[in-house]
């Protein structure tokens, strides 16, 4: 069997940049036990490991970047896997543990951290960084939610003085919850209801200014509520 051009498991020299070569998914399992992509796998997957999972996602995550098997997004994917694999695990319900905005604000120090293992052999310190980060994040995420549930009581309490059926009112909203920004359209789509209802309950949301157009457009328009986006921006 032929299997690429370079050898799996492997680091290789590709329009100038070192590309970690994963195995192909055809490949026999068993040619497949000492590569590294195999190994990473394993480590995520295994949970003979007594590691807590947070721990194992910040390991995981250095891991990743280390290996950095791709030519581009390498740090986008390896941010992913964190919430990704916590909501495998069960530690979170929904994949929204997002500490990409920790890891952003904190720039240096995040580089800092992912190499103190390769440079000071030292995987406790970033270790420490991540569970920082997690912290962080954590609050923030309460901070935000919190924020939001009372935005969403506030909007609920002013439904009634929209014009129209109540529970259309409250339909219309309860799609803005779960997507802020909708085109007239697509409310009616998830919604079911027809289109002039909504024309109208729109229109006066608007005109109450419970909801934006960010358009400005007299035809094909958007509305965000954007009251309730704003709310997952505070950080404080």
């Amino acid at each position: 069997m032929q299997i690429e051009k370079f050898q799996s498991g492997k680091y290789a020299k590709q329009n100038g940049f070192n590309t970690f070569v994963p195995a192909p998914v055809n490949v026999p399992w068993e040619w497949r036990d000492n590569s590294i992509n195999y190994l990473f796998e394993k480590f995520l997957n295994n949970d003979g490991y007594n590691i807590p999972h947070l721990i194992k996602a910040a390991i995981a995550h250095y891991q990743f970047e280390t290996i950095h098997p791709f030519l581009d997004g390498n740090g986008r994917v390896g941010r992913l896997i964190i919430p990704f694999y916590l909501l495998n695990k069960g530690v979170i319900s929904k994949p929204c543990f997002y500490i990409s905005d920790y890891l952003e604000r904190n720039r240096e120090l995040y580089y800092a951290a992912l190499e103190s293992p390769r440079k000071n052999n030292d995987l406790t310190h970033w270790i420490k960084f991540f569970l920082t980060a997690a912290i962080d994040t954590a609050k923030s995420a309460k901070i935000k939610f919190n924020n939001a549930l009372n935005i969403v009581g506030e909007l609920n309490g002013r439904a009634p003085d929209i014009k129209g059926r109540p529970e259309n009112v409250r339909a219309i909203l309860n799609v803005f919850y779960s997507e802020p920004t909708l085109s007239m359209k697509e409310i009616c789509e998830k919604t079911v209801l027809p289109q002039a209802t909504v024309s109208a309950i729109v229109n006066d949301m608007h005109k109450n200014k419970i909801l934006t157009e960010i358009t400005g457009f007299s035809r094909n328009k958007i509305f965000m509520l954007k009251y309730y986006v704003e709310a997952f921006k505070i950080n404080e």
